[in-house]
């Protein structure tokens, strides 16, 4: 593996300052309750920091509608239970990649096996499932998108910018042949963490981008090397 080029010194330059500068919030600020008196008061949406006003901007999915509407209808009945004004945008698209946003998850998908003995049946249930009349009972759904577009729809009379959640392409899938790979070696997680813990050495102030990113080369190798001679190298799996 090779991370000693330009590209690699571009990403680890642009995001080591924002955690350094407290841009982009790290593990140990989702358990920082931001208490000036040291004593840290419990509330249900301790880890999200944009719902307790810590963070100016959050990426989510569209269940997270449902997360800022239960806060916003419980601080009108208790005022210590956070609540913030919001709005929807596209997710920031990469300038070498622009029109493409996020994963895309499908939920609920069906099939009717070749050898059933009711297939027709099947059939027009499969059919009523993706009729008009169900999609306009599933527009009502407070965690999913539906497939047709003409329903998609603020929920219970809310204004907000429901098309950013679907205007961008989805990011195209991770390849199966791909997946096969990393487990039958199991050293490219570990070679791919390491990553993680290079770029931590970088906003600590241990290492340069140069000196991480050579120690993650010569690391990541080895890690490598050893899963294709068979020696060992536990899996890691990335966080996050």
């Amino acid at each position: 593996m090779t991370v000693t080029g330009p590209q690699w010194e571009k990403i680890f330059n642009t995001f080591a300052p924002l955690y350094k500068d407290k841009i982009i919030p790290t593990g140990q600020d989702m358990y920082d309750t931001g208490a000036t008196d040291g004593k840290q008061a419990w509330n249900p949406y301790q880890g999200d920091l944009f719902l307790n006003g810590r963070a100016a901007m959050t990426v989510s999915g569209f269940d997270y509608i449902t997360e800022l509407t239960r806060a916003k209808e419980q601080n009108a009945k208790n005022s210590k239970v956070p609540s913030v004004d919001w709005g929807v945008v596209t997710i920031p698209q990469h300038t070498e990649n622009p029109g493409y946003g996020s994963s895309i998850n499908l939920s609920a998908l069906m099939g009717i096996n070749a050898k059933a003995a009711n297939a027709d049946d099947a059939w027009e249930f499969i059919s009523f499932n993706n009729s008009k009349e169900w999609a306009k009972l599933k527009s009502r759904s407070t965690y999913e998108l539906i497939a047709r577009k003409s329903m998609i729809k603020p929920r219970d009379g809310q204004d907000y910018n429901v098309e950013a959640f679907y205007t961008l392409k989805p990011v195209p899938p991770t390849s199966l042949d791909l997946e096969k790979l990393y487990r039958e070696k199991p050293g490219i997680y570990e070679a791919q963490y390491m990553g993680t813990q290079s770029l931590q050495q970088v906003i600590e102030g241990k290492m340069t981008v140069q000196q991480a990113l050579k120690d993650w080369e010569t690391k990541g190798n080895e890690a490598l090397k050893r899963t294709n001679d068979g020696s060992g190298g536990g899996i890691v799996r990335p966080l996050g």
